[in-house]
């Protein structure tokens, strides 16, 4: 299974970068797609613990 270096900040404010799996989660309305829930964990069963990395993605405006 491949891995993704990611940066991000620790629990006590230090920016740390790690080698990690990810998980995408898109969330759809009426018109198509409103949001991507990214999740990044070293196991590779990603999942919502406490050690998942979480971040949110938007849709552009302009997007098509």
């Amino acid at each position: 299974m491949e891995t993704t270096r990611v940066a991000y900040f620790s629990r006590e404010g230090e920016i740390v970068t790690s080698d990690v799996h990810d998980k995408y989660s898109v969330f759809y309305g009426p018109q198509g797609p409103l949001g991507l829930l990214v999740m990044f964990e070293i196991f590779y069963k990603v999942h919502g613990s406490s050690e998942t990395i979480c971040t949110v993605g938007v849709r552009q405006q302009n997007a098509a």
